[in-house]
């Protein structure tokens, strides 16, 4: 999923205090996505700076190795070994 900028201050708008400054919330709203950005939730599109792609949260934070320990964790939850 591809989002401007514009749609994503649209979207955060009901969330943030309510204000006659738009400057400032458009300050607040670029500075959310700036972090967003640096836990890699959100990816700027090369060449479109106005354009963020939006990346699962377990693909962003959960690599394979990680995803393997807890397939093996749920196997051995899901069948025990019998006495």
């Amino acid at each position: 999923m591809v989002l401007s900028v514009e749609k994503l201050r649209d979207l955060l708008q009901p969330y943030l205090p309510e204000g006659n400054n738009e400057e400032r919330f458009r300050r607040e709203v670029d500075g959310l996505v700036k972090q967003v950005v640096e836990l890699r939730f959100l990816k700027r599109l090369s060449g479109q700076d106005e354009n963020y792609e939006i990346r699962p949260i377990l693909k962003a934070k959960i690599d394979a190795e990680m995803l393997e320990l807890l397939k093996q964790k749920l196997d051995a939850y899901a069948n025990p070994p019998t006495p």
